[in-house]
This record gives structure tokens, sequence and C-alpha cells, in this order.
């Protein structure tokens, strides 16, 4: 007699999802085992907002040392991603693109006729200290 299978806990699961992220990011990336687990959250005006962050690591001369990583703030405004290693960066740029939401749900940068509400670039020192919380102004 089969029986259905067991489900996996909340924990497996995260797990799991962590396991699988970390091998696409190094069979893309080249690696994952020096990775920087970049995490926090997005405000405007101390509302939670979307948006979009791009983070660049960058050498001592300021040119690129890596790929760039895009991750999404959702509706509370959190974030989560995988930096790659470091190896020859010495810093990171991080472009902020706060976005507020349209009526019908939409993410106005998402729309192709909307602008986002405010974009911002910073660079830091590596390694960075988490949480990131980006509390931004108009």
């Amino acid at each position: 007699m089969n029986q259905p299978p067991e489900k996996p806990s909340v924990r497996q699961v995260a797990w799991r999802s962590r396991f699988a992220a970390c091998l696409l990011t190094a069979g893309f990336l080249g690696g994952c085992d020096n990775g920087s687990d970049l995490s926090g959250q997005l405000l405007l005006e101390g509302q939670p907002i979307r948006g979009e962050l791009v983070f660049e690591l960058l050498d001592e001369k300021n040119e690129l040392a890596g790929p760039s990583i895009s991750v999404y703030a959702d509706e509370s405004g959190r974030f989560q991603t995988l930096l790659p290693e470091a190896g020859e960066a010495s810093q990171v740029r991080i472009v902020i693109r706060a976005t507020p939401v349209s009526a019908d749900g939409v993410p106005s940068s998402f729309d192709s006729q909307g602008l986002p509400e405010k974009v911002v670039t910073l660079v830091r020192a590596l390694p960075i200290n988490l949480p990131l919380i980006f509390a931004l102004t108009r």
C-alpha cells in the first residue's frame, strides 16, 4: 500500500531553498563558500516600500570586480540575496530604486510608463554589517 510522502518541515524547506539557491549561485557566479548573505529593509519616509537594489562589487580603482546582483524588496520593504565572494573587491556600490505601488498593485518602476520614486547610489566598504536598513526621504 502506497502512503503519501511526508510533508517537509518549515526548517527543511528553508534549508533546501537556501541550498538550491547556493547551488544556482555557485554555478552562475563561480562559488558560494565565501559569499556574503545580505538582507535588510527599504523604507521611504519611514514606510516600507517596494524597490530594486543592485549590488556591484568594486575594486580599489572603483572598477567592477564581479557580477552585479539585483534583488527586489517586497511589499514590507524586505530583501535578501547572496553577494558573491569578494575576490579583488574592496567595496560595493548599491543602487536603490524605491518604487511606490500604483492603485492596480503594479510597482511603478516595473511599469513602462512609471518612474521610481527615488533613486540613490551609495558606495560602502566591505565587509558590510547586517541588517542593511535604507531609510530614504523624498
